[in-house]
């Protein structure tokens, strides 16, 4: 099945790098949410503040958390194995 996935190079108004995977002919919304550090305070709101973690980026597929790494380089091999794709 084929599938592939895009990330915007920059985050969005709430501090997640977004875009999106398509397995199939089926696309999902894709967002990591960086550790802390990557925090900028004029735009991440207190609520994502609280969600973020110090050590690691978090995976979300379609708003479900499906991983948590320790890079954004990781948080890439995570999308790609939740759909089977080769590295």
């Amino acid at each position: 099945m084929a599938a592939s996935y895009q990330i915007k190079p920059e985050q969005d108004s709430c501090g997640f790098f977004y875009g999106t995977l398509t397995v199939g002919a089926q696309q999902h919304r894709v967002d990591l949410l960086p550790r802390t550090s990557f925090a900028h305070a004029w735009f991440v709101s207190r609520e994502v503040r609280e969600r973020m973690d110090a050590a690691h980026w978090l995976v979300f597929i379609d708003g479900d958390q499906v991983a948590s790494t320790a890079t954004r380089e990781l948080a890439e091999v995570a999308l790609r194995d939740w759909a089977e794709l080769p590295a």
